[in-house]
C-alpha cells in the first residue's frame, strides 16, 4: 500500500508514436505532450500538503515525466534498428558528467523554482537501436521514481512493456498505480502480461484525435485519484459575431468569385461545357456552405481541431443542397456545441477513445445533417438570403438611391459600419459565386475614393515637409490589391473640404453605378465587382458592365482627387506657404 503524498499528484508518459501512425496527433510529439499536460493539469484532488492540513484541494501537476519516440518514416510496426527516429523528454535532466536523472518531487536535486513545463529533445534523428538503449537507459529513472512513489500515474502511448518500458511497466504493476493510454497492442501486453491496472477508457489509437485522447487520460486519472476534472465548458465560449465568421472567410469567397467568373469566360468556346457546368456548379453550392461550416466551428471548438472539422463538413452537406452560407454557420454552431457534449458524455462512461471519435466525427454531423434537412433550416436560409439579393438589386431602380447609398457607405466605413454589417451584406450576396452590387459600391466610394485622396497628396501635400511616402504606399495598395481605405482618414478628417469632396465622390460613383437600370422598358443586370483585389479585375468582374465599372472607378478617382488638391490648397494658402507650391514637384523632395 502506497504512503499518503506530500504533493499534488504527479503523472508520467511513456511512449512512442505508434505502429501504423494511424493516430491523429502522434507526429507532432511538442504538441502531443503539451496538450496531454494541459489537462493532467486540470485534475482537482483532494490530498495531505503536510501533517497539519488534511483534504485540501489541490490541482495535480500535471505531466512531469515523459519519454516520447517519434519515428520520422513510417510506423513501428515497419521499423528497423536503422530507422530514424527522435527522442523527447519532459522532467528528464543531464548532469555535467553525462548522466541523467529526474527532478522529481521527492529528490534532493529538486529545483524549487522550476515550476514550468517544457518539452526537450534529448536525441534527435538517431538510429532506432540507439534511441531504445538511452530510452531503456531512462527507463530506469523512471521505475525508481514509481517504486519511490514521486509519479502517482502513468499514461502508455504505443508503448513497449515487454522490452523498452519493461523496468517501468513493472513498477507500475507493482505499485498498482492508475494506467491510461491508448495503443491496443502494447495495452493487451501491458494488462496481461505485466500486469498494469488500466483505468478509464483506455484502447486503440486508430482514427484518434490529441485532443479526444488527452481528455479521456485526464478524466479517467481523476476519477480514480478520488478528484475531479472540468475539460471545458460549452457556456464559457464566447459567441463570436456572424460578422466576424464571414469576414473571416472573405479570401474563399474572392477565390471562389473569380474561379467562377474565369470558368463562365471560357463556356462558350469550350467542348466540355457539361464538365465545366459541374464544377461551376460545384464551387456555387458545396464550398462555401462547407467552409463557414468549418470556420464556424473553429471558433467555437477549436481544441477539439481534426475531429470537429471532420463532424462540421458533414453536417453542412445539408447546406450544400441550397448554397446557403448561413445554413453553413448554423451547421457550424450546431457541430461544435454537439461536440462538446457528446465528449463529455463518452468519457463519462469510459467509451473508448476510437469509438469516441466515430461518434463525434461520423454520427455527430451525419446527424446535425438530418436534423437540419429534416427542419428545412437551410431552404429557409437560403430564401432569405435569396430575399435580400434581390431588395438590393430592386434599391438600384429609384433615382438618387445610388447618391444615398453612396453617401451612407462613405459614413459608415468610418464609424465601424463596414465589418459589422457593410462586408456580411458583399459576401452574403456572393454566397451563390456572383460578384456583388455592394462590392461595386465598396470599390467605388471607399477604395477608389482613398486612391484619389492619396494621389492628391503626391501631388500637392498640404505643407512643404509632409511626408509623401504614406499617400506613396495608399495609392500602390488601394489600386493594387483594393485594400487600406484608411490612408485617406487623416486628410478627411484634417480639411473638410476633402471630406466634404469625398462623399460627393462617392454618393456620384454610386449613383452612376445605379442608374439607367432600365434600358427599351427592360430590365438591365444590375452592376457587380468587389474590392480587394486589383482595379483592372475588379473591373473585369463586372462582364457586360465593364465600362459602367470603370467610369464610375474613374469619376470617384478624379473627383477625391480634386477635392484634395483643393483642400490641400487652402490648407497652405491660410498657413502662408502657398508660394511654395510648384518646388513640391521637385524629384529632390520625393523622401521627404
Amino acid at each position: 500500500m502506497q504512503t499518503a503524498r506530500k504533493y499534488p499528484p504527479s503523472i508520467a508518459l511513456v511512449g512512442s508514436s505508434g505502429g501504423g501512425t494511424a493516430t491523429l496527433g502522434h507526429t507532432q510529439p511538442i504538441d502531443l505532450l503539451s496538450v496531454i499536460h494541459d489537462e493532467l493539469s486540470k485534475i482537482r484532488t483532494t490530498d495531505s500538503i503536510d501533517n497539519t492540513q488534511q483534504d485540501k484541494p489541490v490541482f495535480a501537476a500535471g505531466l512531469k515525466f515523459a519519454l516520447f519516440v517519434s519515428l520520422h518514416d513510417g510506423g513501428f510496426d515497419s521499423a528497423t534498428d536503422s530507422s530514424i527516429a527522435t527522442l523527447y523528454s519532459v522532467g528528464v535532466h543531464k548532469r555535467s558528467n553525462g548522466t541523467y536523472f529526474y527532478r522529481g518531487n521527492d529528490n534532493d536535486e529538486k529545483d524549487e523554482n522550476d515550476h514550468s513545463f517544457r518539452v526537450d529533445v534529448l536525441a534527435s534523428r538517431k538510429p532506432l537501436l540507439e534511441i531504445n538503449k538511452l530510452y531503456q537507459t531512462i527507463d530506469k529513472i523512471l521505475s525508481n521514481a514509481i517504486d519511490t512513489n514521486q509519479i502517482q500515474g502513468l499514461v502508455s502511448i504505443s508503448s513497449d512493456p515487454t522490452s523498452t518500458n519493461r523496468l517501468s511497466m513493472a513498477s507500475a504493476a507493482r505499485s498498482s498505480i492508475p494506467v491510461v493510454g491508448s495503443g491496443g497492442t502494447s495495452l493487451s501486453a501491458a494488462s496481461a502480461i505485466v500486469g498494469l491496472r488500466l483505468v478509464g477508457n483506455s484502447g486503440g489509437s486508430v482514427a484518434t484525435s490529441t485532443y479526444t485522447r488527452a481528455v479521456g487520460f485526464a478524466h479517467a486519472l481523476a476519477v480514480d485519484l478520488g478528484g475531479s476534472y472540468q475539460f471545458h465548458s460549452p457556456s464559457g465560449t464566447a459567441a463570436p459575431k456572424l460578422g466576424s465568421i464571414l469576414d473571416a472567410c472573405l479570401p474563399a469567397f474572392l477565390g471562389v468569385v473569380v474561379s467562377i467568373h474565369i470558368l463562365k469566360t471560357m463556356e462558350d468556346s469550350a467542348s466540355t461545357f457539361a464538365t465545366l457546368q459541374l464544377l461551376v456548379d460545384s464551387l456555387g453550392s458545396y464550398v462555401l456552405p462547407t467552409l463557414t461550416a468549418v470556420i464556424v466551428t473553429r471558433a467555437y471548438s477549436h481544441q477539439h481541431s481534426d475531429i470537429a472539422i471532420m463532424s462540421s463538413i458533414l453536417a453542412s452537406s445539408s447546406s450544400c443542397a441550397t448554397g446557403s452560407v448561413i445554413s453553413g454557420v448554423a451547421a457550424g454552431y450546431l457541430t461544435s456545441i454537439g461536440v462538446q457534449y457528446m465528449l463529455y458524455t463518452c468519457m463519462r462512461y469510459s467509451i473508448p477513445a476510437t469509438m469516441t471519435n466515430v461518434i463525434l466525427g461520423g454520427g455527430l454531423g451525419s446527424l446535425t445533417s438530418i436534423i437540419l434537412h429534416l427542419l428545412q433550416l437551410p431552404t429557409l436560409l437560403a430564401w432569405v438570403t435569396a430575399t435580400l439579393r434581390s431588395v438590393l438589386v430592386a434599391g438600384t431602380n429609384f433615382p438618387g438611391a445610388g447618391f444615398l447609398i453612396g453617401i451612407v457607405f462613405c459614413y459608415g466605413s468610418k464609424v465601424g459600419w463596414y465589418h459589422a454589417l457593410f462586408l456580411p451584406l458583399i459576401l452574403m450576396e456572393m454566397e451563390i459565386g456572383g460578384a456583388s452590387v455592394l462590392g461595386a459600391v465598396d470599390e467605388c466610394t471607399l477604395v477608389m475614393v482613398s486612391a484619389g485622396i492619396c494621389a492628391g497628396n503626391l501631388s500637392l501635400p498640404h505643407t512643404k515637409e509632409a511626408s509623401r511616402d504614406f499617400s506613396k504606399r495608399g495609392l500602390c495598395i488601394n489600386l493594387s490589391c483594393g485594400d487600406f481605405i484608411e490612408a485617406a482618414y487623416p486628410s478627411m478628417e484634417r480639411s473638410n473640404i476633402i471630406n466634404t469632396f469625398g462623399y460627393i465622390a462617392s454618393g456620384f460613383s454610386t449613383e452612376l453605378l445605379y442608374c439607367d437600370y432600365a434600358r427599351n422598358g427592360q430590365p438591365r443586370a444590375p452592376v457587380t465587382s468587389s474590392a480587394y483585389l486589383p482595379l483592372p479585375m475588379s473591373i473585369w468582374l463586372s462582364g457586360d458592365q465593364w465600362k459602367r465599372t470603370a467610369l464610375a472607378c474613374a469619376m470617384a478617382f478624379g473627383i477625391s482627387y480634386l477635392g484634395c488638391l483643393l483642400g490641400n490648397s487652402v490648407t497652405r494658402l491660410s498657413s502662408g506657404t502657398g508660394t511654395n507650391i510648384p518646388e513640391l514637384t521637385d524629384k529632390k523632395n520625393k523622401g521627404d
